[in-house]
């Protein structure tokens, strides 16, 4: 992880984590996949954390879309 941080977009916190590759994705509740802990999640991880993710879904520029994270564990750092 290089980066994380979140906007306001109307009265919601939007979280975002960038990961190694410049690659941004989009760390929200996903109620298909019962994950409702990503302010949680956001907290836990750390800038330098080694991390394994799975995503849903893809970068859409023009509509403002990121991939959307579903799974994330820690690695060893190597």
């Amino acid at each position: 992880i290089t980066d994380k941080y979140n906007k306001r977009q109307d009265k919601e916190d939007k979280f975002y984590i960038v990961l190694d590759n410049k690659q941004v994705i989009e760390n929200s509740d996903l109620l298909f996949k019962k994950k409702f802990d990503s302010a949680d999640i956001q907290a836990r991880l750390k800038v330098g954390d080694k991390v394994k993710v799975k995503t849903i879904g893809y970068r859409i520029h023009f509509l403002n879309l990121y991939p959307v994270l579903y799974e994330v564990k820690k690695v060893d750092k190597k």
